[in-house]
Protein backbone atom coordinates (compact mmCIF):
# COMPACT_ATOMS: atom_id res chain seq x y z
CA UNK A 1 0.00 0.00 0.00
CA UNK A 2 0.95 3.69 -0.84
CA UNK A 3 0.33 6.78 0.68
CA UNK A 4 0.64 10.15 -1.48
CA UNK A 5 0.93 13.01 1.54
CA UNK A 6 0.60 15.68 -1.47
CA UNK A 7 -2.78 14.58 -2.48
CA UNK A 8 -4.00 12.35 0.56
CA UNK A 9 -4.82 9.47 -1.52
CA UNK A 10 -4.00 5.82 -0.79
CA UNK A 11 -2.96 3.22 -3.53
CA UNK A 12 -2.90 -0.71 -4.04
CA UNK A 13 -0.62 -2.76 -6.20
CA UNK A 14 -0.24 -6.34 -6.71
CA UNK A 15 2.99 -7.33 -4.99
CA UNK A 16 4.21 -9.88 -7.64
CA UNK A 17 4.06 -12.49 -5.63
CA UNK A 18 2.39 -15.57 -5.99
CA UNK A 19 -0.99 -14.41 -4.83
CA UNK A 20 -3.31 -12.62 -6.25
CA UNK A 21 -4.54 -8.83 -4.86
CA UNK A 22 -7.77 -8.14 -5.27
CA UNK A 23 -10.06 -5.02 -4.49
CA UNK A 24 -13.60 -5.51 -4.04
CA UNK A 25 -13.23 -8.79 -6.28
CA UNK A 26 -11.03 -7.56 -9.12
CA UNK A 27 -7.65 -8.56 -9.79
CA UNK A 28 -5.28 -5.80 -8.89
CA UNK A 29 -3.19 -5.52 -12.13
CA UNK A 30 -2.00 -1.86 -11.83
CA UNK A 31 -1.90 0.78 -8.72
CA UNK A 32 -5.58 1.36 -7.74
CA UNK A 33 -7.04 4.01 -5.38
CA UNK A 34 -8.21 3.06 -2.17
CA UNK A 35 -11.53 4.15 -0.57
CA UNK A 36 -13.08 3.73 2.78
CA UNK A 37 -14.34 0.63 3.47
CA UNK A 38 -12.79 -1.34 0.20
CA UNK A 39 -12.20 -5.13 0.61
CA UNK A 40 -8.65 -6.12 -0.30
CA UNK A 41 -8.27 -10.14 -0.98
CA UNK A 42 -4.85 -11.24 -0.63
CA UNK A 43 -4.50 -14.67 -0.74
CA UNK A 44 -6.93 -16.21 2.18
CA UNK A 45 -6.87 -13.04 3.46
CA UNK A 46 -9.87 -10.28 3.52
CA UNK A 47 -9.18 -6.91 5.01
CA UNK A 48 -11.10 -3.66 5.10
CA UNK A 49 -9.60 -0.60 4.31
CA UNK A 50 -10.13 2.26 7.00
CA UNK A 51 -7.59 5.24 6.08
CA UNK A 52 -6.01 6.63 9.01
CA UNK A 53 -4.96 10.08 7.26
CA UNK A 54 -7.30 12.28 5.37
CA UNK A 55 -7.21 15.98 4.14
CA UNK A 56 -7.92 17.23 7.45
CA UNK A 57 -5.75 14.85 9.38
CA UNK A 58 -2.46 13.98 9.05
CA UNK A 59 0.13 11.86 10.96
CA UNK A 60 3.19 13.32 10.42
CA UNK A 61 1.56 17.04 10.90
CA UNK A 62 0.41 15.80 14.59
CA UNK A 63 1.84 16.29 17.89
CA UNK A 64 0.89 12.72 18.13
CA UNK A 65 3.57 11.18 15.73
Amino acid sequence: MVYDEMQHDFYVRHGGKANLVRHNGKPVLAPTQLSHGDILDIGATKLMFVPLCSETFNWSDSDLA
